[in-house]
């Protein structure tokens, strides 16, 4: 469904498949209409932008583009699914058990992070809060990247329980029962290439040399092969590759477009797969180490694709630290400036290249 409804997204499909709605405008943050679920006077029905959602502010009607068809028109999914396929040019099938796990699992993780992100702000997140207001981040970024609070199991549960099935839940959350540390309290979702939640990742509210800081809180299967903010970078021909959850999220947060994070995992064939059936043609590499650059590059130039290497000053080991530490629109300009592949392993493997005296 993920590529489905992510090809739908990119050709602005929302028009044509909203089009009997009354009032249908378009907005920033997608298109709004009157709700058709209930007698509505003023538009309260909100058609999210970058994913196949809508959501009314009046009676709550909520869902993805197959249940609205279901609900609007009295088709079956087969029905509705036969649309979208036919409105996407693809040959593609999908079981209505499939989409039906998928939705629920978005649907919980959507309720979930509503819980986490709220809970930031409490009495509970405030050292998670306070780590993250003394690593640099505002209030804005923090919202605008829709961080959270993890408080625990039991709690995250019995939160949920009131309106999910206990066994959903624990299928969905399962890695938290498998020892994982309550340490790891700042929550950040992870969208697939549709822009659905459908996975969330943990992050410890402190720093420990040596160790992954980053730990999985749900099911993450279905984000297998998807980089971190795919779903953002759709259709951009230059794709910008970082290594860290905070380094995608800041740069996104400051306007660089096209920008995915690969994790300490590195950029994969699966990952390659995903971000070139989007339109991908060009790779701008800004990851931590040497080793892990020479790794994507050898994947990307297999492939026949261009690969350039964003050089930042020898101190900073991450994107992040470097946004971070300088002016906002520097790292841009890095991007603009980054050079071939190609020259760059000279440089590396070449101590007399005069490249290697640029820097800074």
């Amino acid at each position: 469904m993920e590529f489905l409804y992510g090809t739908l997204l990119d050709k602005g499909y929302q028009e044509r498949f909203f089009a009997d709605l009354t009032g249908l405008t378009k907005k920033e943050v997608g298109h709004i209409a009157l709700c058709p679920f209930h007698e509505d006077t003023l538009p309260t029905f909100l058609i999210h932008g970058d994913r196949p959602s809508f959501f009314c502010f009046v009676c709550s009607a909520q869902g993805d583009w197959i249940q609205y068809g279901i609900k609007r028109w009295g088709v079956s999914f087969q029905g509705v699914l036969n649309t979208l396929i036919q409105g996407a040019a693809l040959e593609i099938h999908v079981r209505e058990r499939e989409w039906r796990e998928e939705l629920l699992q978005s649907e919980i993780l959507e309720a979930a992070q509503i819980f986490f992100h709220a809970g930031l702000w409490s009495r509970s997140g405030k050292a998670a809060l306070s780590y993250l207001s003394q690593k640099g981040y505002t209030n804005e970024e923090i919202k605008g990247m829709r961080l959270g609070f993890f408080p625990g199991y039991s709690e995250t549960i019995d939160y949920l329980r009131t309106r999910f099935e206990e066994c959903d839940l624990a299928r969905i959350f399962t890695p938290l029962k498998d020892g994982l540390r309550d340490s790891f309290t700042i929550v950040i979702p992870y969208r697939d290439s549709a822009g659905r939640l459908m996975g969330i990742y943990g992050r410890e509210a402190e720093d420990r040399e040596g160790e992954d800081a980053y730990q999985p809180l749900t099911r993450m299967e279905h984000l297998r092969d998807i980089p971190f903010l795919m779903y953002k970078a759709r259709g951009c021909t230059d794709m910008v590759v970082v290594d860290g959850f905070f380094d995608a999220l800041l740069a996104d947060q400051i306007g660089i477009k096209g920008v995915i994070g690969v994790g300490r995992s590195g950029l994969t064939t699966g990952y390659i797969d995903s971000v070139l059936r989007y339109g991908a043609r060009r790779f701008f590499l800004s990851l931590s180490t040497a080793e892990a650059t020479m790794a994507a590059m050898r994947l990307i130039k297999d492939r026949g694709f261009e690969v350039f290497v964003v050089q930042r000053p020898e101190k900073y080991n991450d994107t992040d630290a470097y946004i971070r530490d300088t002016c906002i629109k520097k790292f841009g300009k890095l991007v603009e400036t980054a050079v071939p592949a190609d020259r760059w392993l000279d440089k590396i493997t070449n101590p007399s290249s005069p490249l290697r005296h640029q820097e800074g």
